[in-house]
């Protein structure tokens, strides 16, 4: 036996192993490792510039914000963006305590992005990635469409799929949500993806809920509309006219229409960014394919683009939601 080891270490020794010194060089990352990476880089070096900003910039003044620490947007998009880094698995480094010897970490570039128009061209780059690796994701996860595809008996119950949407269309359009806030605080356009009605037909033909919930969404606006002075009451025309348009195109391509009669006027605190988001949020879960999660996202952004006007419109009055 002791011959047949000292053999072996004979043989090793001869190709160039060393037994007490294994090689630890990490292995090559897939490709889904490094699309990961990529956005949880950009995630953090988002999270980084956005968490040295002040919170207390009055809206007017971020209409003119150069950079990030003269917006009022940055708590939110900081705590964000350290969520979705977290979500990602962070940052991967093979040493976080350090390398061995005769190795050495990747120099990582985690600078904080802190003026607006780089924070604005990282969110978009980051929503546009995000998308991207949702196809990946939906695909190693066996993603399936949830099997809840109708909608609420009433506005009261509560029938809605448990299914989660992918990561990566969550990253997607809560990154798309917060670039059009950033642009809109540097006074500049959106550069949101185009966005017809018609590109919500797939999913609302293939789930009754959601043509339900964006018409209900449409209804709780129009509810919120009329307790708006008259000034403040077109801010909110745009979106309500974005949800008719797409529940309009979804019924003319063949949805069931399962439109509520009516639903409870919104709570008074309940804004109406809350409204759009929770109607998109819950048609997350819904949307599977490539074509679904862009239409989505589109979809999103199109909406935040609708209420940007709301949101300067009553900031510019006395009355707050």
């Amino acid at each position: 036996m002791l011959l047949i080891v000292a053999c072996v270490g004979a043989v090793l020794m001869g190709l160039g192993a060393r037994l007490e010194h294994p090689d630890l060089t990490p292995a090559q990352p897939s490709s889904a490792e490094q699309e990961r990476q990529h956005l949880a880089i950009l995630a953090q070096r988002i999270a980084n510039g956005a968490a040295t900003t002040s919170a207390t910039t009055s809206a007017a003044a971020s209409a003119t914000a150069s950079t990030a620490s003269d917006s009022p947007l940055n708590s939110t998009l900081a705590a964000d963006a350290e969520e979705w880094v977290t979500k990602l698995g962070g940052v991967w480094i093979p040493w976080p305590q350090g390398a061995p010897d005769g190795y050495s970490n990747p120099q990582l570039d985690l600078t904080g992005i802190s003026s607006l128009a780089d924070l604005s061209a990282a969110l978009w780059e980051f929503s546009e990635a995000a998308q991207a690796f949702s196809a990946g994701d939906a695909a190693a996860t066996g993603a399936q469409t949830p099997t809840q595809q109708e909608p609420p008996a009433s506005a009261d119950s509560d029938s809605n799929s448990t299914a989660l949407p992918t990561l990566g269309l969550a990253l997607a359009l809560s990154a798309t949500k917060h670039a059009v806030t950033v642009d809109h605080a540097r006074n500049a356009p959106a550069a949101c993806p185009s966005f017809t009605p018609t590109q919500m037909s797939t999913l609302l033909i293939s789930h009754p809920y959601a043509l339900w919930q964006l018409e209900s969404a449409r209804q709780a606006l129009e509810l919120k509309q009329a307790n708006l002075d008259a000034d403040q009451q077109p801010a909110l025309t745009a979106a309500m006219d974005t949800l008719a348009h797409t529940v309009d195109a979804g019924l003319a391509a063949g949805a069931s229409d399962v439109r509520p009669l009516l639903v409870p006027p919104p709570d008074s605190s309940t804004t109406a960014e809350t409204i759009a988001d929770s109607a998109v949020a819950a048609l997350a879960p819904l949307a599977i394919t490539p074509e679904e999660t862009a239409a989505l996202v589109s979809f999103q952004c199109q909406l935040s683009l609708d209420l940007t006007g709301y949101a300067r419109a009553t900031n510019d009055s006395a009355s707050a939601e």
